[in-house]
């Protein structure tokens, strides 16, 4: 199926008013307050309906577009794909990882270890019990034998997404892609 302007509309469309903003028919300020910019801060980590955990609900929501996509007439669903940068490159982590009708994903500025990102970092990422199981070459490795690509800046400093923890979290992830 070749890309067309409907698709591109889709996809655009995802990207830029998640499910819930368009229950909620919300639409951002152009130019927000100090108070809107903390309300914004605040959605970005709360748990909107009791017995779910935030990675829960941002993940629901990522599988409700990607439900979406897969029920249009013009979209080929053997083609969906997911991207994100940061926040976003850790959800497309797990959104490929536990979605097996994404055909590729690319995450962006988040390849790292959960060592790592302890240290003076937001724990929104933290669900309990999962640092004692796992690290986050293994919730990539669930992504083979699916395409992933993951992206990290050459110049990020130490204390962020640097280079060095990359390539040794991509290692582990390469195994898996060699079975």
């Amino acid at each position: 199926m070749r890309r067309t302007d409907s698709t591109v509309r889709w996809m655009l469309s995802l990207l830029k008013a998640p499910i819930l903003a368009a229950e909620w028919n919300y639409e951002p300020p152009k130019n927000p307050t100090p108070e809107e910019l903390e309300l914004t801060a605040f959605c970005q980590h709360a748990v909107f309906e009791a017995g779910r955990t935030l990675l829960g609900e941002r993940l629901w929501d990522l599988r409700r577009c990607v439900d979406f996509l897969a029920a249009r007439a013009d979209v080929d669903p053997a083609r969906i794909g997911c991207a994100g940068l940061s926040l976003g490159g850790e959800m497309a982590m797990w959104l490929g990882a536990l979605d097996e009708r994404l055909a590729a994903t690319v995450s962006c500025g988040f390849l790292t270890t959960m060592d790592q990102l302890e240290q003076g970092h937001c724990m929104c990422w933290k669900t309990d019990g999962l640092r004692e199981r796992v690290d986050f070459a293994d919730i990539y490795a669930l992504t083979a034998p699916r395409a992933l690509q993951c992206q990290n800046g050459l110049a990020e400093p130490p204390p962020d997404f640097c280079v060095p923890l990359a390539r040794r979290a991509i290692a582990q992830v390469a195994r898996t892609y060699a079975d």
